[in-house]
């Protein structure tokens, strides 16, 4: 009997240490998995707080009476130069019908397009400056929308100051051979 009690013992014991082990294994599956999702949930929230929009930025009273200025200033020049492009135009258009010029013409006639381009880049310009100092919320926007604006502009302008530069001396060398 004691024998049977020893045995019975023994496979008590068993299914207790499986029972133990499962129960073991239970919970450290559910462990893993709820570690694995508080870690979701961390990497979720500091995704959301990267993503959270910064507080908007204000310029100050002195700074928006400077932007205000360059606008005003900006504007002008925007204005002056749509108004010599289009005098441009009136320009070559007069020349190509009363004096038949074609070399005066395509002169003035790139002289107004040019002028065109420069005038709407500093009126774009200038409105977002302008807007910097009329809204509150968006100053680093419309900053980037201004300098943006002034950047193509100063790239076109590089790229025509490099053309007229090589023309200009390529010119200038076809001249001195033919003369020479």
């Amino acid at each position: 009997m004691e024998e049977k009690n020893k045995e019975q013992e023994e496979v008590q014991d068993e299914v207790k240490s499986d029972s133990a082990e499962e129960q073991s294994a239970e919970q450290v599956e559910e462990q893993t998995e709820q570690d694995a999702q508080d870690a979701q949930d961390e990497s979720e929230e500091q995704k959301e707080e990267e993503s959270a929009p910064t507080t908007p930025y204000e310029f100050g009273n002195e700074q928006n009476m400077i932007f205000e200025e360059f606008a005003m200033r900006l504007g002008f020049v925007g204005k002056l130069a749509i108004f010599t492009g289009i005098v441009g135009f009136i320009h070559s258009s007069i020349s190509l019908y009363y004096q038949n010029i074609l070399n005066g013409v395509a002169s003035f006639l790139l002289m107004g397009v040019l002028c065109m381009y420069i005038g709407v880049c500093h009126l774009k310009a200038s409105r977002s400056f302008l807007n910097i100092v009329t809204t509150e919320g968006d100053d680093i926007s419309f900053a980037m929308k201004a300098v943006n604006n002034l950047r193509l502009y100063y790239r076109a302008f590089y790229g025509i100051t490099v053309a007229g530069i090589i023309a200009t001396a390529a010119y200038t060398a076809y001249v001195i051979i033919n003369h020479l």
